[in-house]
């Protein structure tokens, strides 16, 4: 039991993702890059963004949860509060 919430806490504490990049905005071929990314994910896909208002990225999302994968996206709630969100 020891040995497997071992093995927990360290894919936990320090995850070893399969893909790992930097990318920087407003780039249309960083953005083709990122729906390759979300497009790969089989099982499961984790999103942290401040918010999240490109189409693209959105539809690539959405189209994995449609696929069966389970999604989880965390974003500031805070921002849909903003006048002028159109979120």
């Amino acid at each position: 039991m020891r040995k497997l919430v071992g093995q927990v806490e360290a894919d936990l504490y320090r995850p070893n993702p399969k893909y790992l990049d930097a990318f920087f905005f407003p780039n249309k071929e960083n953005v083709k890059k990122i729906v390759k990314y979300i497009s790969m994910a089989k099982k499961e896909l984790k999103i942290c963004v401040f918010n999240l208002t490109n189409d693209d990225l959105a539809a690539a999302v959405l189209d994995r949860h449609k696929a069966g994968v389970i999604v989880q996206v965390i974003t500031d709630d805070e921002c849909m509060n903003n006048p002028g969100s159109d979120i």
